[in-house]
């Protein structure tokens, strides 16, 4: 079964088919919503941690990740 949807930067989206889930009570979604919302807060905790200027720096590398227009295959691209 491959779940490999996409990839950005260091981000990878994982796909899965949960077929039981329309199943699930509203208070179960909601808890597995919640969870998925604390793993994305997990993330910038561990960036924080280990600089104070960690999250700065990653949005402006996401930033120029998303809006940069110049070739994807260029050497330069690659090493940043």
């Amino acid at each position: 079964m491959n779940v490999f949807v996409e990839k950005f930067a260091d981000l990878k989206i994982l796909r899965y088919s949960v077929p039981e889930f329309e199943g699930l009570t509203l208070n179960e979604k909601l808890y597995i919503y919640y969870l998925s919302q604390a793993a994305l807060c997990g993330r910038d905790i561990l960036w924080d941690q280990n600089n104070r200027y960690n999250l700065r720096v990653r949005a402006v590398l996401e930033q120029i990740l998303k809006t940069y227009s110049g070739s994807h295959t260029d050497s330069n691209y690659k090493k940043f």
